[in-house]
């Protein structure tokens, strides 16, 4: 049935006219566009209106964005930790800072006598531990003895400290007995002093501390009976157990004295820096491939009269030491100094930049200035210490040109305190930034600390002063 139906309307289609097919064609000119039909003028115009629409909101946010730009991360600041005398003080120096992982420890000492000085009889080690710079806890006196922490370095098996003891006596002509010491901890909060030996630590300062994935290297100076001091260093597998290692300076004149002040470690060479001293003194480099067995490098340039490297540090490009003239040196020569080096062997001094190493010529005598510490931050390296009574600090993207940070507010003694001198004299990297400490004191030539100090150069913090 429906094939019938087809066929017979389409035998209906076949009678329809000719003239009445053309009559529903309409004839256009080429070119003459066809014009829409209502629907399709009706989709046009939404469109356009959604164009419309589009075009209105871009605009008011690109006002809005004008008119409230979006705040960018603040720049970050030098800001100091407030003085708290429970946790700080008194009498309190703080010489050294380490970090491993989210943990800060610094170390240093309190002047049980209250005057101002490294070989005091009675002073006591103290150490601090933070988890955020910002907030710290001062670690029970009992714990650590008698003694001056000097450094402290921080690895996965945790913390060790090295410093000395000092025994005086009242005997005129009697002198100092130096011990060195060491102290130890596995989470920078509990703390083990290390039995005295005096095969091993026995007539000696320890300066410094520093580790890598095989043990420990620790340096400093071998005193004498007569007071005269030689170059030292020991070096430990677990920080636990310390050897004695062999240290030559062969141009060492004799009646000569040298020490070590820093150590650290660069692609498996062990390198230290200190000073020899003689009529004056001179800065010196030992190296090291163990850390068992040092020998010194030629001497590194440096001006007439300038005393010793302070501090060394290790960055993307290689070694950077810093150090400054002796105390006795003419106030016209005295000057600061930093040196650069890709492996320990071969040094070149910085280039003058920002005043640092020209000679401070408007530094009358008795003015106390130094260059403390440095270390290697995420933009570069920078280097603390004091000037004219307030701490100082100096950057340099590379090592070689260094730039004076400003005097500021937060450089010079807390308000709280009233003091007279402040210095920062140890830093390290932490987080984003870099931490520092130092103390607060009272006196120029001979400043009495008060508390120790803490600043942070990172973003503000509206707890922290600035």
């Amino acid at each position: 049935m429906a094939d019938l139906d087809l066929d017979r309307r389409f035998r209906e289609t076949e009678r329809i006219p000719v003239r009445d097919l053309w009559a529903e064609i309409e004839i256009r000119p080429p070119g003459r566009p066809v014009p829409p039909s209502a629907g399709q003028r009706w989709a046009a115009g939404l469109v356009a209106l959604a164009v419309a629409a589009a075009a209105v909101v871009f605009v008011i946010y690109v006002l809005s964005r004008h008119e409230n730009p979006r705040p960018a991360n603040p720049p970050s600041t030098w800001s100091r930790v407030p003085p708290d005398e429970a946790v700080f003080g008194p009498h309190a120096e703080m010489d050294a800072v380490a970090s491993y992982g989210r943990t800060l420890v610094a170390v240093g000492y309190v002047d049980l006598t209250y005057h101002h000085g490294h070989q005091q009889g009675d002073a006591a080690a103290a150490m601090w531990t933070s988890r955020d710079g910002r907030v710290w806890h001062r670690i029970p006196a009992a714990r650590l003895g008698r003694g001056v922490a000097y450094d402290v370095v921080g690895g996965p098996a945790g913390f060790v400290a090295v410093g000395q003891l000092s025994t005086t006596t009242d005997v005129p002509g009697s002198p100092n007995v130096s011990t060195g010491v060491v102290w130890t901890s596995p989470d920078g909060r509990a703390w083990t002093r290390l039995p005295d030996d005096p095969r091993v630590f026995g007539d000696s300062v320890m300066q410094a501390v520093a580790a890598n994935g095989s043990g420990f290297v620790a340096v400093g100076e071998r005193i004498s009976a007569s007071d005269a001091s030689s170059a030292a260093a020991w070096t430990s597998p677990d920080g636990v157990t310390w050897g004695r290692a062999t240290v030559a300076t062969p141009d060492l004149p004799r009646g000569e004295e040298a020490a070590m002040t820093d150590v650290t470690v660069i692609g498996g060479r062990w390198v230290a820096v200190g000073f020899a001293r003689g009529d004056s003194m001179r800065p010196e480099v030992w190296t090291s491939v163990d850390g068992s067995a040092w020998t010194a490098i030629p001497r590194i340039d440096a001006p007439p009269g300038f005393g010793f490297l302070r501090s060394l540090t290790t960055g993307p490009g290689g070694l950077v030491t810093v150090g400054f003239a002796e105390g006795k040196v003419a106030a016209k020569d005295a000057a600061l100094g930093a040196w650069t080096s890709p492996d320990g062997l071969h040094w070149q001094a910085a280039r003058t930049g920002g005043g640092m190493f020209e000679p401070h010529t408007s530094i009358s005598r008795g003015d106390v200035f130094s260059i403390d510490s440095v270390t290697s931050g995420p933009a570069g390296f920078v280097a603390v210490g004091e000037d004219r009574g307030e701490a100082a600090v100096w950057t340099s993207p590379d090592g070689d040109s260094w730039t004076r940070t400003r005097s500021a507010r937060v450089f010079q003694s807390a308000p709280s305190l009233g003091g007279s001198f402040v210095e920062m004299r140890g830093i390290t990297a932490w987080d984003a930034g870099v931490v520092a400490v130092g103390f607060d004191a009272q006196g120029s030539v001979f400043p009495t600390p008060e508390q120790g100090a803490v600043w942070i150069y990172g973003p503000p913090n509206p707890s922290m002063a600035p």
